[in-house]
């Protein structure tokens, strides 16, 4: 698979987790990372065990994706100090659980305002710097729970993973025009922090679901997003990536 030498990658969501394993496949990769979280001191931890193990640039920033002022910062931090950004991976994100009757209103906006105005509010913060560099690949993390609507998750959280899908695809027809793409992985529940919002029991009946028996990995994941973000998958647009041991197979 042809590398990132040369290349600035961001993102978000990269203190831990699926954020933290795609930060330092990209930047084994070649890619300057800026890796970006709500958590400051996690986030610069992060970024110091990245260039570390892997020898490349990396920038920390502290950043709440659903505040715009803060993300128009960051993207301007990032063209200063790295350059414009080629490769965007939107990894940030919160996990809910509840039915339609238990989830408060603050709860719906906090989840949306995260996961999907997040999302967007960053896509808008550097594209134009991505289409000018003449190079830009976009990974959006969905879910299959943006599929199948969330059955352990809440309804909030499959809501605003269905709604980072179907952001995904207009985004991928606008940018085709410039020879870019964006695209979505869609992994089932995975080895991280978050999974830790389930009981035991829940947990269990996820693993007994799927043909695989286990988790996915964060590393799994973050491989899949690597080859999205390469020169491989330039034809590669709109496409919904399941990574869930063959649960959806759909």
């Amino acid at each position: 698979m042809s590398g990132l030498s040369g290349k600035v990658a961001l993102v978000t969501g990269a203190a831990g987790g699926i954020g933290f394993a795609t930060s330092e496949r990209l930047a084994r990769d070649g890619a300057d990372v800026a890796m970006v979280d709500l958590n400051g001191d996690a986030v610069s931890r992060a970024a110091e065990s990245v260039a570390s193990s892997t020898g490349a640039r990396t920038l920390p920033i502290a950043v709440d994706v659903s505040n715009r002022g803060q993300v128009v910062d960051m993207a301007e931090k990032i063209e200063s100090e790295l350059g414009p950004v080629n490769v965007l991976v939107n990894a940030a994100g919160i996990l809910g659980r509840g039915t339609i009757l238990q989830i408060s209103e603050e709860q719906w906006d906090r989840m949306l305002d995260v996961n999907l105005k997040g999302p967007f509010l960053v896509t808008q913060a550097v594209i134009e710097g991505m289409v000018a560099s003449g190079y830009g690949r976009i990974v959006n993390l969905a879910s299959i729970a943006g599929k199948k609507g969330g059955l352990q998750a809440g309804t909030h959280y499959g809501a605003s993973k269905g709604g980072v899908l179907a952001m995904t695809k207009n985004l991928a027809r606008y940018l085709a025009q410039f020879n870019m793409t964006a695209n979505c992985v869609c992994p089932s529940i995975t080895d991280t922090g978050m999974a830790e919002q389930f009981s035991d029991e829940v947990l269990q009946i996820l693993i007994d679901d799927n043909p695989f028996k286990r988790l996915a990995k964060p590393e799994e994941v973050a491989n899949a997003i690597a080859f999205l973000a390469s020169e491989d998958a330039g034809f590669i647009s709109a496409e919904m990536l399941d990574i869930d041991g063959g649960y959806m197979a759909d």
